[in-house]
């Protein structure tokens, strides 16, 4: 049911979409002072990255005026629109210009029958991660097109509500904003507190012994069981989740079908992804720590402790702080990658060495990260709620089964 006063009808009726224009690599530049170009490894959900970035002369930008981005535009990247982690759509601000518009990227712009701030929020919801899930197409490469977004349905109540709305659901905005700071800096202290205590370069007080070179393959052994219990848990290697099964991170399992293959972990094992990441330009290392067990694929490289004499959790903070990069570049063979896997065997792995203290002083550095890993995790556990409690707000707002009050005099102007 339609509330009174406001009309059932597609975000193409009442924002301009416009993709963007296909520059010649050859007109890349790598000056600073050129502008940069916004293409759609550059879109990342919610949020702008400017790595890798590409630009385009100064002295021509006047030419593509017409793809010109202004602070409030969203851009939406056309291809691999979904992730696991979110929609690539973002808005531009400020700080983000001056940049032009690539192709395969699609900017929207409010026009006068909608307000700028409920367009962000009908982008932020749920409801709109759905509508790109039932259209990307299922190719290669998946995609959207303009079609798709201009097609995408909302509920658009008059103006003056809308502005109420926005206001409303912007104080939310703000408190997340708010939360994503202190996120930013706790991971940032607890980076600055890995790197001086997993280094040696800290002690803590009570601690003086030297740290040593360890050979690997005295403190790890290689996990070699093959599936053969018929375990259905498969996992894949998420940066923010860690060893997590694909039915829960891809809403469906991509292993083949035959999976006695598969290499069987039990809680506390490592697996090792020879597959680099944003945050893991050497692969990344997850302890098995969600499940009881679990199976891989047989191309990560498995491995326990070997003993009691070593600290789990000192060596999870050791391989997450990136600390074991230099020995996986060292043995990672010419030619780099195979299909994107670094070029890493076995036997070279267990032959790397690890720098590491006693055990004791393993334990007490474990236990000061672990402190700041529990901070972090409070006030991401804060922000979960956050978003939650928003997108409650956003259901009953943007459909009209809670109606907000709008001044007479706001009604009248």
């Amino acid at each position: 049911m339609i509330p009174k006063g406001w009309k059932a009808t597609v975000i193409g009726q009442h924002a301009e979409i416009l993709t963007g224009f296909a520059f010649k690599s050859a007109e890349y530049t790598s000056d600073e002072q050129d502008v940069k170009l916004l293409r759609g490894d550059n879109v990342a959900p919610h949020r702008l990255r400017w790595r890798d970035v590409k630009r385009f002369p100064l002295e021509r930008a006047a030419e593509m005026d017409r793809y010109q981005l202004r602070a409030g535009d969203f851009v939406v990247a056309m291809d691999r629109t979904w992730l696991p982690s979110g929609v690539k759509i973002a808005e531009v601000t400020e700080a983000d210009l001056p940049c032009l518009l690539v192709q395969r990227v699609a900017r929207l712009r409010a026009r006068g029958t909608l307000h700028q701030g409920l367009m962000k929020q009908f982008f932020s919801g749920h409801h709109f991660d759905q509508h790109v899930q039932a259209v990307q197409t299922e190719t290669a490469v998946p995609h959207i097109s303009p079609a798709d977004l201009r097609d995408y349905p909302i509920m658009l109540p008059p103006l003056t509500e809308q502005r109420r709305i926005a206001e409303i659901l912007s104080t939310w905005d703000h408190a997340i904003e708010t939360l994503e700071t202190l996120i930013a800096n706790a991971r940032a202290q607890k980076k600055a507190l890995m790197q001086s205590l997993l280094t040696g370069t800290q002690r803590l007080p009570g601690f003086s012994a030297d740290w040593r070179w360890i050979k690997f393959s005295e403190v790890f052994e290689r996990v070699r069981q093959k599936n053969d219990v018929g375990n259905t848990n498969v996992l894949t290697i998420s940066a923010q989740h860690g060893l997590v099964s694909q039915v829960e991170y891809f809403n469906k399992s991509v292993a083949s079908e035959d999976v006695r293959g598969y290499t069987l972990l039990r809680n506390g094992d490592f697996a090792y992804n020879k597959s680099y990441s944003d945050g893991y330009p050497m692969g990344a290392f997850k302890p098995l720590e969600r499940y009881d067990s679990g199976i891989v694929s047989s191309l990560y490289i498995c491995f326990r402790l070997a003993n009691d004499g070593h600290d789990h959790g000192f060596f999870r903070h050791y391989f997450e702080a990136g600390l074991f990069n230099r020995e996986i570049s060292a043995i990672a063979q010419e030619g780099a990658r195979n299909h994107g896997l670094l070029n890493v065997s076995v036997v070279d792995f267990f032959d790397t060495s690890l720098h590491a203290p006693g055990h004791e002083e393993q334990t007490a550095i474990a236990e000061v990260i672990n402190e700041a890993e529990k901070m972090e995790r409070t006030l991401l556990n804060q922000l979960a709620a956050l978003r939650n409690e928003k997108s409650a707000l956003m259901q009953q707002l943007l459909t009209g089964k809670r109606r907000v009050t709008v001044d007479l005099e706001e009604k009248t102007c």
